[in-house]
Order: structure tokens, then C-alpha cells, then sequence
């Protein structure tokens, strides 16, 4: 698709939601025209030329106007603007720019928001629920946000937010539970590689090789013990390949 077959398509998507702001004005531009006049004033300015130059592109087969990816971005953030007006029944100005940029930033919002939902999902229901409700109340607030202040206000302190997520007591305290049970879960893992160790031993020797047998059940139980003592994930390796040494060292 070219540019000029790009611009035609966002045109007419803004027509047709014209329209429907509009739907005492249903004949060729004029829902566009009343937009417009809504505008401020380059945006009303802006679109009332493009209105025009339009027209002329449709009945001009010398292809004389074109348009260029600016006039795009400009159609885009008044789509935006006015579908935001459909669906949500502001009377605020829209401002093309400022429309953009909300795009832009409820676009990384929404992304951070599932990022975040995956990333916590280790949390309790009711703390998980409480984060998700202060992050659609910064969502809102940016759509609904009057000013580019108030735009640029309300993405900076969501920002901020998903930041301080990590440095909330119950986040640390969910974090230090789940690590202990991970924790517990590896020294399981381990004991059961140094019972297989063991039993590895055992069928290799007879019932009258004693003093290997001896040798392997005490490693065995060295080795246990200083599994459920261990505080690190690293720890609890070392130990399993030093006992891994020394029952491959035994003599039998």
C-alpha cells in the first residue's frame, strides 16, 4: 500500500466515524466539516485543507495532490481523538498531537500492564487484583486527560508504579516464600540424586563388601545433612558434585 492509498484509507475511516458523531450530516464531508470546526485552531485549519485537497485528489485523474506520512500521523491522531469521543462521550478539544502521543502512551501502558500481571502472578489473588485496579486507574485517567500535562502526568506516574511494585512488603514477602519453597523443592531433588548414588554403590558391591557398604551409607548421610543446611541454590550443587566425587571414589 503507497502513501497515497494509505491516506485515502485513514480519511474515509475518519469520515465514517464522523458520521456517526455526526449523523444529522450524512451527504459527502460535511460530518468531517463539523469535526472540524470542533478543532482548535491549526487542527480545524489543517483538516478543513485536507478536506479540500481531497476533493481535488478524487476528481483530478492528473494525480496533481498528493500527501505525505505527516498527514497520515495527522489523520491517525484525530481518529483517535474522535473514536475516543464516540466511545467515551467527551466533550474535550482534540488536538492531534496530544492524540498521538496518548496513543503512543496507552500503547507501552497496555504492554507493561500484561507484563506486569505475568510477572507478579506469583501474588495473592486479592494483592494481585489491587495492582491490576491502580493500573486501569492510571489507563482511565490517561484517556481521559484534557492536557498534554496532564497526559505526560498521568503515563509518568504509571511508570513510576509498575517501578515501586518490586519494593512493596507483600511483593518481598511472596518473593521470599516462593524462593524458599524452591528452596525445599531442589534439596528434595538433590537428597533423591544422592539416594540414587547410593543405591548405585550398593548394586555394585556384595552383601559381604562391609566396609564399602559402611563407607556409602555415611556419605550418604553426610551428604544429606549437609543438603537440608544448605541456604543457596549454589550451595546445594557444590554439595552434590563434591558427594558425586566422592562416592565415584570409593573402592569397590
Amino acid at each position: 500500500m503507497n502513501i497515497n492509498e494509505e491516506f485515502k484509507m485513514k480519511f474515509n475511516q475518519l469520515d465514517q466515524i464522523c458520521k456517526k458523531l455526526y449523523p444529522k450530516y450524512p451527504k459527502g464531508f460535511d460530518a468531517l466539516r463539523q469535526f472540524a470546526y470542533s478543532l482548535e485552531s491549526n487542527n480545524k485549519s489543517t483538516l478543513l485543507n485536507i478536506i479540500k485537497a481531497r476533493n481535488i485528489n478524487t476528481h483530478d485523474d492528473t494525480n496533481i495532490i498528493s500527501f505525505n506520512r505527516d498527514s497520515i500521523k495527522f489523520l491517525q491522531g484525530l481518529i483517535d481523538g474522535a473514536n475516543r469521543r464516540l466511545h467515551n462521550g467527551l466533550d474535550n478539544k482534540i488536538d492531534a498531537n496530544l492524540e498521538n502521543l496518548r496513543t503512543k502512551n496507552l500503547k507501552i501502558m497496555g504492554s507493561k500492564f500484561n507484563y506486569v500481571i505475568s510477572k507478579y502472578s506469583f501474588l495473592s489473588r486479592s494483592e494481585l487484583e489491587n495492582i491490576k485496579t491502580d493500573l486501569f486507574l492510571y489507563i482511565e485517567k490517561e484517556k481521559r486527560a484534557k492536557t498534554l500535562e496532564l497526559i505526560k502526568k498521568y503515563y509518568f506516574d504509571f511508570i513510576n508504579f509498575v517501578k515501586l511494585i518490586e519494593k512493596r512488603p507483600s511483593v518481598k514477602r511472596a518473593r521470599s516464600e516462593k524462593k524458599a519453597i524452591s528452596l525445599e523443592n531442589a534439596k528434595t531433588k538433590a537428597i533423591n540424586d544422592i539416594e540414587q548414588m547410593f543405591i548405585g554403590v550398593i548394586s555394585e558391591t556384595t552383601l559381604f563388601n562391609v566396609l564399602i557398604r559402611n563407607n556409602a551409607k555415611a556419605l550418604k548421610k553426610s551428604a544429606i545433612t549437609s543438603i537440608g543446611r544448605a541456604k543457596s541454590f549454589y550451595e546445594i550443587e557444590t554439595i552434590l558434585e563434591e558427594y558425586e566425587d566422592k562416592f565415584d571414589s570409593l573402592d569397590y
